[in-house]
């Protein structure tokens, strides 16, 4: 669609105007056939879909647009509609000219398919002649098969009469055909619609009403008229949008109107939906014996959740009757209309598809939910979501992902049933979009509360006793499954059951139910059977052909008795509850006696038999001594250690536990590692995932989802259980050994998960123990003396030492609510204790939140003690005072005769005669200012870093008072420097200022100003300053007054900064008062808030583009974007000037007059020095002079600016000077001449004419400002602007002209005056971007890249490497190196190592320096280049001097004896220059080059030479260390990738003999070079490279080879693979191929996403794993490569990875507590499982061993997925 005039499209809200009442109705029209899936008038076929208004969406003719569905497809019908129309070409017909318009333009566009589509009108009035006879000419078209047949029709005797003739005529124009070809085709797809009785009352209206009282569910008049005003109401509302309605999304519009009935097309596919969920609801059993217990509680629970969540999981321990619960709430949506209800083991097929297809629907998945969501409950019923198989989720996530992806089903919810650990299904394959935002809705059943107990008690009499019994009693009796059972009148008056154990054996006694005794037996024997042949799927689906004969003889009693059903094919047999099954194999194991532990073995050994094992192991309790002898049984057996883990964790789950305790305790206490494994098996699998932080799931924190959170932060499973576990284990804490507390304390935060906020005897006696380790272990942790290897502490390697504090210093904090002493001792000792302080600082502010709640104090005096340094001046008194007694101790040594010396004070006095103590450098710096500089933890800033945050959220108080004292420390710092160095920074003078309240002084200057804005401060200071904006702002906009927020923040203050937040604060409300009146009316204040509104557009800005000021994120990020939103960041004083000056209040109108009228007597003079200073008292003056009358009424003159506003300006009492004007102009100059640099600076960078002015335009500027003296010098900030924007825009000429142009001779002329320019004398390092001689190169280069260069262009490039300035020098090689010409190339080569070449430095006897040896070897190096460049023979590079020589420059180095005096050849090489260049060179193209392969090759030999004897000398003996050599640090890096680079291009064996063999070494200072070059390998040849070369993964495994072997990773070393460093961590990165954390599109393989090729890296992964994978460091980079590669990481691979690194656990020295290591692995398990489903038999069993060696370390989710399908029914053979 085109438009003449206008690009856009026209608003759809306002072309719904014409006819819109008959629009309305004749839309709601085509609606009810929509919604009815019923023809419609206009084309053949049904409804489809109806649009209104959709002129903005490529339809011309836009009023309606309809879709129909025939047996060819879809095809469209484009309508306008009027209530009354007449047919006519009459130019004043309006209307109808518009709809053939419309109709033309329909026709000519893009998507209309002709024999297809169709145009034109529906009117409710139009003349009947005129409209038969248009139709005529319709039918007439469409009968005629071309042009010539239609045109004969209106010939002299064709069968068109006059009327006919008449009309086609008149309307032939409109057409806008040029044939009757054309026009025939015009008029077949045009439809000429009369609609009329749609009115009230109308016979069309009523039709469509009869029709749609067919569709309304409840037999009420009325509704169907309703439903007919609701569509055309619903048309009203879409036509402001330009809605577009298909059957779906009308069903969900329609929602809540009335409710609909199954329409007759959907009915077959409805009816089988139904019977598929009212089956499945059958099989759920709610009955206990022949009564339904009510749980309203629950049900109105579910709909509290249902209200809130998209996503609800009812959750609950076995038999509590999550299933019934599920099934009353179903069941009772299923009477407002169909439901969707799927049981886990009735869902047949592996999708939808296949599903749909077994039930024999014809819908597709959207129709029959949108159908379903309309007639019925839009909810997805899921029960067991954990028990479905993975090859049968797809029928899950399929109708899930049709949700997703419909609009109009986003109001669908999933309402499922789990166990309480089985959150897998949510985690792995479940779509995160569905608790994303709300998280997931937890609805926890428990066993029958009081209430419900009593309504069972009095339908069921005789189980009131148990029902109401004892704790142990009543605890089995209420849970809904065994209630059922207890019915069964299966307990006389004297046998109530004490545990489950006593229920299942007098169930087992009746034979699963009250039978006769005679009949027991047979039918316990069928129970066996059934369960022996269904013990690979917990009792579900047996197979029919595996039953043993008489078990069919029974198997119809146990039908009847409900404990067993048949399947729906009738093929096999299941238990009807899961408990079914686990009792019978429970007696199963019983009936083996001893040799119980074999039935496991014949079973294959598969997880789900884990409760059984518990219960056997529960059962044992009973008789002394029998639990035990079970234990040993096991252990005696090559088992899984799934059966020791149930057998030792059951007992707790018993009422009788404590009678058992002393056998239990007994037992483990016999041995610290089953003790250990008891500890830790508990936590990991009787721990549910925490439901508070459910219900927050779409929330993310540091890149962990809250699914994985509310595992990590898990409750008991069972509190009576955890409770009975916790009475046994506290008092054995006090004698446990060192390494159970990890292990003790990980079971003690589970029960604080749920209860720290909550006083209890228990958690009380855990944060006692707590505080007393943490108390003990800090002792030995943050001592100043050596920490003794023989310490009780040491069984812990360093890093779980680590995590254990870490992890009891926040059980305590999380507990401090209530109790809070404990958390209140740990604050004060990190008070006192600064070791402690540094290490514990992240944490406790952390949990400043809870802390401020409970001692606010003691969190400020953490803080004040962190952050608050010594100040300038008692340091230098300090220093000063230790130095005099170091010397008076040394003058007592000297004194000291030299036979009574002992060794050490020779050394001592040796040493001190050639200290060098350096003069001055004891000024501090205005960094030093006594707060701490360098805290990380409050990097970036932001105000809502802790504990400002907190503390002024919930005590302002106290966060105004931490803020204020942190200010004046600083500024007390900062008024010290000043003292000390007073010469150069001036003696301060303070700004006094009188408040209501008092007079005050405040000291400061622009940088302490500037902090008020959270700059130029320590990171710390920053943030407090930061947070205090933040509070009173939010402050003033809750309404509070500005001066009291100014008062609250001044009073006791002398820091500057807090005048200047003052000020802000009045600028943000423009407030006229007593409080504001000082500071409105201080000078000094006025000089840097211009200043600041000066430099606001480049506050904050990102020079260097390193993003620090994007990683704020979340509230942060908010916070940060609130404060930049304030009004007075866009405001200035001079305008609070005005309001003073225009107020109403006339004193202080007055008082401010009389105080701007002081400017110039009260000059604000920063420091005294200014007073003298004629400079600064002149600009002060005329500054003053120019403010004076701002204050002044009479100087504001009122002007009209339009009939409602006035405009009020300032007129200066004063003209301006002559002075003053001319620096008005000379700033006027500045800009432009700034502009033009930019300009060309930009056009250089996109190498084109940037946007705003022509290069013609530029020229002519350049050429007015140029002068033949403006490159003499360079100039400096300033005067350069012009000097840089000629030099700049002469370089655009010679980039982009040809040098034939008529301006190229001015700019040859220009460079070659910058090349004559002399250079100010400046430090070498100085970097000015705007340098003209960056511009010089900048046209050589492109000079260079022409096809005919000129002659010398090449000679000056090689000239300005001789530029003092280092950057200058760096930026010519970087041009000399792209130049196409291989020679010129090597000869740069050459003069780049000639330069990397230093000769000693000489100092004269006058103490002179003489460098001019090193200056004449300068000029015979550009000498030899500038001869080179004519000669084609190229040479070998000049040799590199060796690394070290005997009696050479000494270096101070420790680990030298006297005798040694290894030191600097001269001249030597400069690592710190070469790095800079030598990273330039061109080494793939040399290596490839006949001519320079081997002088290249022999370069590279001499510089790995060099570099190793460097960093390892020969003459060093073993073990000693050399200091760290920092500049070789950059140039270690640069050599690697050099010989990363050459790798493809030289022989494997040659590069691995000689260039890497000696990074091999096994010494630290060799992994500097090794890293970088496998980092280089990796992404250049491995990640980067079409094609890996060859030989590229032997050198890699190497370097695997070399990382192996260090000494971190040895498996006796007492770090426990904890890998620190940079060296190392980048090594190991590079060879797990994560050497990135971005995701580059560019790269070949992996960094791009791509992990199809991923096998060829397999053996290297391998390698290092099988060796080091227990290092947590490289487990963790394993496990991203892992997550990286998703699905396709080789299974097989990572089985033996994965299962060789945890079998080397035992070296990690306990480094992986604490972690979410274990987790990791789990999540890449279930990933990889289910994407390999079905697995094979020795991948299931790899895995599960994997999961079993998980649950040892604790991991939770381990524990939960051998539960899950893919692994509960895995069967296994003895373990080797």
């Amino acid at each position: 669609m085109t438009k003449d005039d206008d690009n856009s499209a026209t608003s759809t809200e306002l072309t719904g105007g014409a006819g819109f009442t008959y629009e309305d109705t004749v839309v709601a029209y085509y609606l009810a056939a929509l919604l009815c899936q019923d023809h419609a008038p206009g084309l053949d076929g049904k409804v489809v879909s109806v649009a209104v208004q959709r002129d903005g969406h490529d339809h011309p003719m836009d009023d309606i647009v309809i879709e129909f569905q025939d047996t060819a497809g879809k095809r469209a019908l484009g309508l306008q509609a009027k209530r009354s129309l007449r047919i006519t070409s009459a130019a004043s017909n309006r209307d109808f000219r518009e709809i053939m318009a419309a109709a033309v333009a329909t026709r000519d566009s893009e998507g209309f398919r002709k024999d297809r589509d169709a145009y034109g009108f529906v009117a409710e009035q139009t003349a009947d002649g005129r409209l038969r006879s248009l139709n005529r000419l319709i039918d007439w078209a469409k009968a005629s098969p071309d042009g010539a047949d239609f045109d004969r029709r209106f010939a002299e005797g064709g069968t068109a009469g006059a009327t006919e003739a008449t009309m086609r005529a008149d309307l032939e124009s409109l057409t806008a055909t040029n044939s009757a070809d054309e026009e025939a085709d015009f008029y077949r797809h045009f439809v000429a619609l009369r609609l009329d009785g749609l009115a009230e009352g109308g016979p069309r209206r009523a039709e469509v009403i009869n029709r749609l009282e067919g569709m309304v569910a409840a037999n009420e008049d009325g509704l169907e008229t309703l439903l007919f005003d609701r569509l055309c109401r619903i048309v009203r509302d879409g036509a402001g949008n330009a809605q577009k309605w298909t059957r779906e999304r009308l069903l969900n519009q329609l929602r809540g109107t009335v409710r609909l009935r199954t329409f007759p097309n959907y009915s077959r596919d409805i009816t089988a939906l139904s019977t598929f969920s009212a089956e499945a609801l059958q099989e759920v059993s709610e009955m206990i014996d022949d009564f339904h217990v009510e749980r309203p509680a629950l049900q109105h629970k579910i709909s509290e959740r249902l209200a809130s969540y998209r996503l609800v999981n009812i959750s609950g321990m076995p038999g509590c009757g999550k299933s019934a619960v599920l099934k009353q709430f179903a069941t009772e949506a299923k009477k407002s209309g169909p439901i969707l209800f799927l049981k886990s083991d009735r869902i047949v097929g592996k999708g939808w598809s296949t599903f749909a297809s077994a039930l024999g629907l014809e819908h597709s998945a959207a129709e029959l939910l949108a159908e379903i969501g309309a007639t019925g409950t839009p909810v997805l019923f899921i029960d067991s979501i954990d028990r479905i198989p993975p090859d049968q989720k797809g029928i899950i996530t399929d109708l899930l992902a049709t949700i997703e992806t419909h609009g109009d089903l986003q109001h669908w919810k999933v309402l499922a049933t789990s166990r309480d650990q089985g959150l897998e299904p949510y985690r792995a394959w479940f779509p995160s979009s569905f608790y994303k935002e709300t998280g997931i809705g937890d609805v926890s059943v428990n066993a029958f509360s009081d209430e419900e107990a009593e309504t069972l008690a009095n339908e069921k009499p005789h189980l009131r006793r148990l029902l109401f019994g004892t704790p142990e009693i009543s605890e089995i009796s209420r849970r809904p499954f065994f209630a059922s059972i207890l019915t069964q009148s299966i307990f006389t008056e004297t046998a109530a059951p004490q545990t489950e154990i006593d229920l299942i054996n007098a169930w087992w006694d009746r034979a699963g139910h009250d039978t006769q005794p005679v009949d027991r037996a047979p039918r316990q024997r069928a129970l066996l059977d059934l369960a022996e042949g269904g013990v690979s799927r917990l009792g579900k689906a047996i197979p029919k052909r595996n039953l043993k004969d008489s078990t069919f003889t029974q198997v119809g009693d146990l039908e009847v008795d409900k404990v067993v059903r048949e399947d729906v094919l009738g093929g096999a047999y299941s238990f009807t509850h899961d408990i079914f099954f686990e009792w019978t194999f429970f007696r199963l194991l019983i009936e083996m006696g001893e040799d119980w532990p074999t039935a496991l073995s014949a079973a294959g050994e598969p997880p789900l038999l884990g409760r059984v094992v518990g219960l056997l192991s529960q059962s044992s309790l009973i008789a002394p001594g029998r639990w035990t002898e079970g234990y040993r049984s096991i252990e005696a057996e090559n088992l899984r250690p799934q059966w020791r883990r149930e057998w030792l964790t059951a007992p707790p789950f018993t009422p009788a536990f404590p009678q058992a305790a002393e056998e239990f305790g007994t037992l483990i206490s016999q041995d610290d590692g089953l003790f250990e494994k008891v500890l830790v098996w508990f936590q990991a699998q009787h721990t549910v995932p925490n439901p508070i932080i459910l219900q927050k799931a779409g929330e993310v924190a540091d890149g962990i989802d809250n699914v994985r959170t509310a595992d990590l932060l898990g409750w008991p499973s069972d509190f009576l259980s955890w409770g009975r576990l916790l009475d046994w284990l506290i008092p054995q804490t006090t004698s446990l050994s060192v390494r159970l507390i990890p292990q003790a304390l990980e079971v003690f935060q589970v029960w604080q998960n749920a209860l720290a906020d909550r006083r209890n005897p228990r958690s009380s006696a855990i944060i006692e123990q707590c505080s007393a380790w943490l108390i003990d272990l800090e002792d030995h942790e943050y001592c100043d003396h050596k920490f003794d290897q023989n310490d009780k502490w040491h069984a812990l390697g360093r890093e779980a030492r680590s995590t254990l504090i870490n992890g009891l210093r926040i059980i305590i904090l999380r507990a401090a609510r209530s109790y809070p002493e404990p958390a209140r001792a740990l604050y004060e000792r990190a008070v006192s204790n600064g070791h402690m302080r540094e290490a514990a600082y992240s944490d406790l502010m952390t949990f400043t939140p809870i802390m401020a709640e409970v001692d606010a104090d003691v969190v400020v005096a953490v803080a004040k003690e962190e952050l608050m340094e010594e100040l300038p001046q008692d340091r230098q008194d300090r220093e000063e005072q230790e130095r005099r007694e170091r010397n008076e101790w040394l003058a007592s040594l000297r004194a000291k005769p030299e036979s009574e010396l002992t060794a050490k004070e020779r050394r001592i006095l040796d040493s001190s005669s050639s200290m060098f103590i350096p003069i001055g450098l004891g000024i501090p710096d205005m960094d030093d200012i006594g707060i701490d500089r360098h805290h990380n933890y409050y990097f970036p800033t932001s105000a809502l870093h802790e504990p400002f945050a907190s503390l002024f959220q919930m005590k302002p108080e106290v966060a105004l008072v931490l803020v204020r004292d942190l200010a004046n420390h600083a500024v007390q710092g900062w008024r010290q420097i000043h003292l000390i160095d007073h010469r150069r920074k001036g003696t301060p003078i303070p700004v006094t200022l009188k408040f209501p309240w008092g007079q005050q002084d405040f000291w400061g200057d622009w940088p302490v100003y500037s902090w008020s804005m959270g700059q130029f401060a320590p990171q710390s200071l920053e943030c407090a300053f930061l947070a205090l904006s933040y509070w009173a702002f939010q402050e003033i906009d809750k309404g509070r007054s500005t001066s009291e927020v100014i008062q609250s923040i001044l009073e006791g203050s002398e820091c500057y900064a807090m005048l200047g937040m003052a000020l802000m604060l009045a600028l943000e409300t423009f407030e006229v008062s007593e409080t504001t009146l000082p500071v409105a009316s201080c000078q000094r204040l006025w000089h840097h808030d211009i200043a600041r509104v000066a430099q606001e557009p480049t506050r904050d800005l990102d020079l260097f583009g390193v993003g620090f000021l994007t990683r704020l994120t979340g509230a942060k990020a908010e916070a940060k974007e609130y404060l930049e939103k304030r009004k007075y960041r866009t405001r200035e004083v001079r305008q609070l000037a005005m309001m003073f000056a225009l107020s109403p209040d006339e004193q202080l109108r007055e008082r401010f007059k009389s105080a701007l009228a002081e400017f110039p007597a009260a000059l604000p003079f920063e420091v005294e020095e200014q007073r003298s200073s004629e400079r600064v008292i002149a600009e002060l003056s005329e500054r003053a002079a120019a403010w004076a009358g701002l204050g002044d009424r009479d100087n504001y003159r009122q002007s009209p600016l339009d009939s409602d506003r006035v405009q009020i300006s300032y007129q200066p009492p004063v003209p301006m000077t002559q002075e003053q004007e001319q620096r008005l102009a000379d700033t006027t100059a500045y800009l432009q001449e700034q502009k033009a640099l930019a300009w060309a600076t930009k056009s250089l960078s996109e190498n084109q004419a940037a946007e705003g002015w022509t290069l013609a335009d530029a020229v002519t500027f350049a050429r007015d400002h140029d002068t033949e003296g403006m490159f003499e010098t360079r100039l400096d900030v300033g005067p350069h602007s012009a000097q840089s924007a000629v030099s700049a825009i002469a370089a655009c000429v010679i980039a982009f002209e040809p040098n034939s142009s008529p301006d190229s001779e001015w700019a040859w002329d220009v460079m070659g005056r910058v090349m004559q320019m002399a250079e100010p004398e400046r430090i070498s390092g100085s970097k000015i971007p705007w340098h003209p001689t960056l511009h010089l190169i900048a046209a050589l280069y492109r000079d260079r890249r022409r096809a005919s260069p000129r002659p010398d262009s090449v000679k000056r490039m090689f000239q300005i490497t001789a530029h003092p300035l280092e950057d200058i020098v760096n930026t010519a090689f970087q041009a000399l190196f792209l130049d196409k010409d291989e020679h010129i190339l090597w000869t740069a080569a050459q003069r780049a190592m000639d330069l990397s070449l230093y000769h000693r430095l000489v100092i004269d006897v006058n103490g002179q320096r003489d460098n001019s040896a090193d200056r004449a070897a300068d000029e015979q190096s550009l000498a030899n280049a500038l001869a080179r460049i004519p000669v084609i023979t190229d040479e070998p590079l000049t040799d590199i001097p060796s690394a070290w020589v005997r009696g050479g420059i000494p270096r101070v180095r420790r680990g030298l004896r006297a005798d040694q005096s290894w030191g600097d050849p001269d001249p030597a090489f400069d690592p710190q220059f070469a790095a800079k260049i030598f990273k330039l060179f061109p080494i793939e193209a040399w290596c490839q080059s006949d001519s320079y392969r081997e002088m290249i090759k022999a370069t590279l030999l001499q510089l790995v030479t060099w570099t190793s004897e460097r960093l390892m000398p020969p003459w060093r003996e073993d073990g000693e260390r050399l200091d760290r050599q920092s500049n070789m640090y950059e140039w270690n890096s640069v050599l690697g990738s050099l010989l990363a680079r050459a790798v493809p291009f030289l022989d494997i064996a040659w590069i691995r003999d000689n260039l890497l063999r000696p990074f091999l070494a096994d010494r630290d200072e060799a992994l500097r070079v090794l890293a970088a070059f496998a980092d280089g390998v990796v992404t250049r040849h491995v990640m980067d490279a079409r094609e890996i070369p060859s030989g590229t993964l032997e050198l890699l495994n190497d370097c695997a080879d070399r990382v192996i072997r260090d000494r971190q990773l040895a498996p006796d070393s007492y770090r426990g693979g904890d890998v620190s460093g940079h060296e190392l961590p980048t090594l190991i990165k590079a060879l797990l191929f994560v050497v990135t954390d971005q995701n580059c599109p560019g790269s070949a393989r992996f960094a791009n996403g791509d992990w199809s090729e991923l096998n060829s890296v397999m053996p290297l992964v391998t390698r290092l794993m099988s060796a080091v994978g227990w290092s947590s460091y490289i487990m963790g980079r394993f496990l991203t490569l892992c997550e990286r590669a998703g699905t396709a990481y080789p299974l097989n691979a990572f089985l033996t990875q994965a299962q060789a690194a945890l079998d080397g656990l035992e070296n990690a020295r306990g480094s992986w507590a604490g972690t979410t290591l274990p987790a990791r692995m789990a999540g890449i398990v279930q990933r990889l499982a289910d994407s390999n489903y079905p697995l094979r038999s020795e991948q299931a069993q790899g895995l599960l061993r994997i999961l079993d060696a998980l649950v040892d370390l604790g991991d939770r989710r381990s524990a939960a997925l051998e539960q899950a399908e893919e692994f509960r029914g895995v069967q296994i053979g003895t373990l080797s």
